[in-house]
C-alpha cells in the first residue's frame, strides 16, 4: 500500500487524516509511521496472503492481485 495523497517526508498532514506522513500504514502504539513488525509475524501472515506466484521464489500467496496496509498497534511484547 502506498498513500498516494501523503508527500514523504515533509512532516505535514497532506491527506489531513491526522496521521503525519502515513505513507505505508502508521503505528498506533507508537504514534509514528514505523509500522514495521518487531517478531515477524504479520510479515509472514502478509506474505502467506499476497505472494506473488509464478516467480521462481517457490513461495504463492492466496490472492496476487492485493494491496496490504500495514499497521502497528501492539507493542513488541504484545
Amino acid at each position: 500500500f502506498t498513500n498516494a495523497r501523503e508527500i514523504p517526508g515533509n512532516g505535514v498532514d497532506d491527506d489531513q487524516n491526522g496521521l503525519v506522513d502515513d505513507i505505508h500504514g502508521w503505528n498506533f502504539y507508537g504514534q509514528n509511521a514505523n509500522s514495521s513488525d518487531d517478531h515477524n509475524h504479520g510479515t509472514h501472515c502478509a506474505g502467506t496472503v499476497g505472494a506473488v506466484g509464478g516467480n521462481q521464489q517457490g513461495v504463492v500467496g492466496v490472492n496476487w492481485q492485493v494491496s496490504i496496509l500495514p499497521v502497528k498497534f501492539l507493542s513488541a511484547s504484545g
